[in-house]
């Protein structure tokens, strides 16, 4: 039978030891039956138990309730409390040591270092000192001054005055009283009456400084010329009238009018730079001894425009441009028979001589495209319209290609008018000109 059961026994536990939710002891034994007591000892032993600690040593119960704890109570009966017996052997007493190891039972000494002694500090702080000296305000020996400042240095000066600026001190008048009132006079007499004039003068009059308009210290001289608050003289004249400066050719004293070469006052007149009043200077081209300082053209004139490109002797002529063509409102021809000309406004008609040739016929231009009657006789042409019309203005403008017998050399008697027959030509006579 004890066979079976320790089988059944030994089944239980190996069935216990493989079930993880099995319980340990304090030592790690499943199921086992050690505890720890509250003196943190752990055994399976309940004899021991708060008897004894890990170590060995004794385990009791502080006054706290902590097993095995340090807390004590004092000498009151108070858990770690602080009262502590004094040295007179009273709980919480007062009692001390001196200086020489003696029990004070009160615990009281004096500045001295007397047990209950009477021994105190005096004001200045000493033990048993005397204090502030009479007569004295402080531990210093310091006295109040006339302020009743401790160690102040106000003074109190002839006339009563408490104060620390010695240079207001009381001082005394001229008769040696302090703070008295006598003074003395401008003649330096202690109490004396006499008085300063209004000009500073010690009993004087004000006649020192009286200007002459008689006002004391006023402001009013006498000018140069004697006039009391007078301005003086005028501006380059004298006391009476009379002019200090130089007076000009017009009279005026310190005036600026000259004389021109002509010996006119304000005159414009200069001389020219040939020594001439008044004059032009030297012809263009020439010098004030009528010298040639240019050069003599072919034709012999100074600071002509003649060439002689041909070499032949004789000058070339240099005839203008048709088209641009110097003056206004007038005629000019081309050794050709082209009729040019210059209006600044419509032309309602034309006539002219043909010098050197005489008239063939007229065509083209601006007086066929105007509708224009062009005859001549001789050298003589004329052109108008009978329907009114009129020739545009222009510069170099053609008026038509002519036909002539013989050559011209120019044109001549030119008149032109307007759209209202007003004369309107300018220039009456031209040269040839170039195309």
């Amino acid at each position: 039978m004890k066979k079976y059961l320790l089988i059944v026994l030994s089944l239980f536990i190996y069935t216990c030891d493989d079930d993880p939710a099995t319980p340990t002891d304090c030592l790690g034994v499943a199921n086992g039956l050690a505890t720890t007591d509250d003196c943190g000892v752990c055994d399976d032993n309940d004899t021991n138990n708060n008897t004894v600690l890990p170590d060995g040593s004794e385990c009791v119960e502080d006054c706290a309730g902590v097993w095995g704890g340090t807390a004590t109570e004092d000498c009151a009966g108070v858990c770690n409390g602080s009262a502590v017996v004094d040295c007179a052997g009273v709980c919480n007493g007062d009692g001390a040591l001196d200086g020489d190891g003696a029990c004070c039972a009160s615990g009281t000494f004096d500045c001295a270092g007397t047990c209950d002694g009477t021994s105190a500090l005096d004001a200045c702080g000493v033990c048993d000192g005397p204090g502030i000296a009479d007569g004295a305000c402080d531990c210093d020996g310091n006295v109040n001054d006339c302020a009743g400042v401790c160690g102040g240095t106000a003074m109190e000066d002839n006339c009563g005055t408490c104060d620390t600026d010695p240079s207001n001190d009381c001082a005394s008048d001229c008769n040696g009283v302090p703070g008295g009132t006598a003074v003395e006079d401008c003649n330096g007499v202690c109490e004396g009456t006499a008085q300063l004039d209004q000009c500073g003068v010690c009993e004087g009059d004000n006649s020192t400084c009286t200007d002459c308009a008689g006002v004391v210290n006023g402001t009013s001289v006498v000018d140069e010329c004697g006039v009391c608050d007078g301005t003086g003289p005028a501006e380059n004249y004298d006391c009476d009238g009379n002019c200090t400066a130089t007076v000009d050719c017009a009279g005026v004293c310190a005036g600026t009018a000259v004389e021109d070469c002509n010996g006119t006052c304000n005159g414009t007149a200069v001389e020219d730079e040939c020594g001439v009043c008044d004059g032009t200077g030297p012809a263009e081209n020439y010098d004030c001894d009528g010298n040639c300082i240019a050069t003599v053209d072919c034709a012999g004139v100074c600071g002509g425009d003649g060439i002689d490109a041909d070499g032949d002797g004789e000058c070339d002529v240099v005839l203008p441009s048709c088209s641009d063509y110097a003056g206004q409102n007038t005629i000019y021809v081309t050794e050709d028979g082209s009729v040019y000309y210059n209006a600044d406004e419509a032309v309602g008609g034309f006539q002219f001589v043909i010098d050197g040739a005489t008239f063939g016929s007229s065509s083209g231009g601006a007086a066929a495209d105007n509708g224009f009657s062009v005859s001549g006789g001789g050298s003589t042409v004329l052109g108008f319209s009978f329907t009114g019309s009129t020739l545009p203005a222009g510069q170099g403008e053609l008026l038509a290609t002519m036909t002539f017998t013989g050559t011209p050399t120019g044109l001549s008697g030119i008149t032109m008018s307007t759209a209202s027959a007003a004369n309107m030509h300018d220039t009456a006579t031209t040269v040839l000109c170039a195309p």
